[in-house]
């Protein structure tokens, strides 16, 4: 099969459209099970996003895997190779893995639902890559998102979600 080029794939990708209403009904569909891999020192650290997730997604079953970034890039790498990706979830502070991944095809583009409305400076064609982190930790400020209209991007250094099926994670 040819390879399409980045470009191409991207200008197909529409922003989303779907509710999370609608959204978190496909997740049921599908199973209702997503697997979240976190970097981070301590098993308990994503405790507080498991908590708020299950609160508003409670037939959701969340398996959080909490490790060092530098050990899920490989464990992540490992699964690429012999198909069997685990998680749906990937957020790492290592940057440079996705900057690979996306160039090695790993990654598929994704436009969340208020994409358009992002600053194009921040913004990677058809992804949030990245996510903005402040020194006070990853929860997101609820006055800054209060304010505005735009929806919050995924706290923590980087966020990328893997369909279970594709053996590709979009960016």
């Amino acid at each position: 099969m040819p390879e399409r080029s980045e470009a191409a794939v991207v200008s197909r990708v529409g922003e989303e459209t779907k509710s999370l209403e609608e959204l978190y009904a496909d997740a049921l569909a599908e199973g209702g099970e997503l697997v979240f891999y976190a970097g981070g020192d301590t098993a308990t650290q994503k405790d507080f996003t498991k908590q708020a997730f299950l609160t508003r997604f409670p037939k959701m079953k969340l398996t959080t895997v909490v490790d060092y970034s530098k050990f899920h890039d490989v464990r992540v790498d490992n699964q690429l190779a012999t198909g069997t990706l685990v998680p749906h979830v990937v957020q790492l502070q290592t940057l440079q893995d996705f900057t690979r991944w996306k160039k090695q095809g790993k990654l598929l583009p994704y436009k969340p639902a208020g994409f358009s409305q992002l600053y194009t400076s921040t913004a990677s064609r058809g992804s949030w890559p990245t996510a903005p982190r402040s020194n006070a930790g990853s929860r997101p400020s609820r006055s800054t998102s209060a304010r505005s209209k735009v929806p919050r991007a995924p706290a923590g250094s980087a966020f990328i979600q893997a369909p279970r099926r594709s053996g590709r994670c979009p960016v």
